[in-house]
């Protein structure tokens, strides 16, 4: 999610890491992976500010791939979705004219609904909005085709899926913990969650 300036340091000791421990790939691509070795794919959800402003230059520098999934209606705006205790409440967002200067050779995009809802939760015409919607809004904001789709919250259910296929998103990322391509040509891929300051291991 959030890559706030005090933990930038914490972050980039991650990716040497993972540069170290794996090959990072791009997951927006079908990969081509070996038997015997380890990969990793880097996501943020949200699209916050100071993971373009922290992250990316890190990221770059080392050569490695992350897609950032975005909530099209909060850009440019704090992400009053997350609880009044955490701080990422009150941290805001990146604009759309921030992601256009990032480097695309290395940061892709994928959606991330227009507000953030629990898309289960909703009613049938709202979720196929909040899910079709941001895709055709991103293409627009920045250029880019935009494959992907991240669950807020890691919420969904079998119509959720089904009506994110009808969408034309080719992956749907969950924070399910499990092994992500371990079939061909997956459609919902797991996410393991890592913050800056987590131990390393």
């Amino acid at each position: 999610h959030s890559v706030a300036p005090e933990y930038r340091q914490a972050f980039a000791r991650q990716m040497d890491l993972v540069s170290r421990l794996t090959t990072p790939i791009d997951g927006e691509h079908e990969p081509r992976l070996l038997p015997g070795k380890y990969y990793s794919f880097i996501t943020f959800d949200d699209g916050f500010q100071d993971a373009v402003e922290n992250a990316v230059p890190e990221l770059v520098s080392r050569k490695i791939y992350a897609t950032f999934f975005l909530t099209v209606d909060a850009l440019g705006k704090p992400a009053d979705w997350w609880p009044v205790t955490d701080p990422e409440r009150n941290r805001s967002l990146a604009t759309a004219e921030q992601l256009r200067l990032t480097p695309r050779e290395w940061i892709r995009f994928g959606a991330h609904t227009m507000t953030h809802p629990r898309l289960s939760s909703l009613a049938e015409a709202d979720a196929r909005y909040e899910i079709l919607e941001p895709r055709n809004r991103l293409e627009s904001l920045l250029g880019c085709e935009i494959r992907s789709l991240s669950f807020p919250y890691g919420d969904f259910n079998d119509n959720v899926v089904r009506w994110s296929r009808e969408a034309g998103y080719e992956r749907a990322f969950t924070t399910q913990h499990q092994k992500a391509f371990e079939h061909p040509k997956p459609f919902l891929v797991g996410r393991v969650k890592a913050e800056p300051p987590d131990w390393r291991l």
